[in-house]
């Protein structure tokens, strides 16, 4: 099930019907820039799924999430920092 796009903000995270965990990180111009992992807490790394050139579109990222989670997941990894930063830097 989608949530609606004006459910998604920043700093949030959410979860697909297949358990993948994702982070939005900047919602801007229409798109939303996040990082992602499996569905597994702890267990693999955050990522970037995204050309940051072309991310999706808040509509896209709308209908592929169907739950925001709560509390969301630590990324306090030197990779997921340096990941927040260069999004946040991206024009």
């Amino acid at each position: 099930m989608a949530l609606p796009p004006e459910k998604i903000r920043n700093g949030f995270a959410y979860e697909t019907a297949r358990g993948q965990m994702r982070k939005v990180l900047k919602i801007a111009r229409g798109r939303v820039y996040y990082m992602a992992r499996g569905r597994q807490a702890g267990v693999g790394r955050w990522s970037i799924p995204h050309n940051l050139t072309n991310p999706p579109s808040l509509q896209s990222f709308a209908n592929s999430v169907a739950r925001r989670v709560i509390p969301c997941p630590a990324d306090a990894t030197p990779a997921a920092k340096e990941m927040r930063r260069r999004i946040r830097n991206y024009r």
